[in-house]
């Protein structure tokens, strides 16, 4: 029995009718009586239409997966073809050789009209050899690595504090030697402001209850800070090694 529902569904999915009761071999056909011969469909007959139906709606379920997998496929090959074809125009390889060729020859022109005793350009600093000079500075003007690694538990509070107003004079004075800092918003910390559309999220970061979009209303917690102007050494070695200030020895 349900070997001929399978054929059923099958059938009726694929060419939208019923299977013709003559292509089902005899003895696989259902009675269209009731096992008592009265002519009336029994239990079985009404479970079985049951199991045909939801069967004929798996098939449709999977028979529509299909076709979204068929086109989604048609799509990619479609962007492959351009992608190759993008790939092997001549016109773009020749453009791009020409170029190349261009900026070598303009990169020698530039090269031998320069004066023989110029020096050569210093080497594009890395981030970390950034971060190794601010350190650097903090340490060497303010001692902050210094205080940092100290343990402070053994200390009065007293003792802390003095050390500490020390060390707060001394490091701002080398952030403001080096550092512009400004605060991105104007306005006074616990201040209502409007957020507009297109804000920079680099610039204000939403916390709370965000939802929805801008403009978004709310209690400004901080101002922020931006590094306007940035004075840092100049860096010869974007290699520094990490060294943040060298071990002293006395001889």
């Amino acid at each position: 029995m349900h070997l001929i529902l399978a054929f059923r569904a099958f059938f009726a999915a694929l060419f939208g009718r019923r299977l013709p009761p003559e292509v089902i071999p005899v003895g696989l056909l259902p009675s269209a009586t009731g096992d008592d011969g009265s002519g009336t469909a029994g239990p079985g007959a009404v479970g079985d239409d049951r199991a045909m139906a939801e069967t004929l709606e798996e098939l449709e379920r999977l028979r529509s997966s299909v076709a979204q997998l068929q086109t989604a496929l048609a799509a990619r090959d479609v962007e492959l073809k351009a992608y190759a074809e993008a790939k092997t125009r001549p016109d773009a390889t020749a453009k791009a050789g020409a170029n190349s060729s261009a900026n070598s020859g303009a990169k020698a022109n530039a090269s031998a009209s320069a004066p023989a005793s110029a020096p050569q350009s210093a080497k594009t600093s890395s981030p970390e050899a950034v971060a190794v000079t601010t350190l650097a500075l903090l340490q060497t003007q303010g001692r902050l690595l210094d205080f940092l690694a100290e343990d402070i538990g053994p200390y009065e509070d007293a003792d802390i504090g003095a050390a500490v107003r020390e060390i707060h004079r001394d490091l701002k004075r080398t952030i403001n030697e080096h550092f512009k800092i400004v605060p991105i918003r104007a306005e006074e910390e616990d201040a209502r402001i409007q957020i507009p559309a297109g804000y920079d999220p680099l610039e204000v970061k939403l916390v709370g209850n965000v939802v929805g979009k801008p403009p978004f209303s709310g209690v400004l917690k901080h101002k922020g800070w931006r590094a306007a102007e940035v004075r840092l050494p100049q860096i010869q070695d974007g290699t520094r090694n990490l060294v943040v200030v060298p071990a002293e020895v006395e001889i």
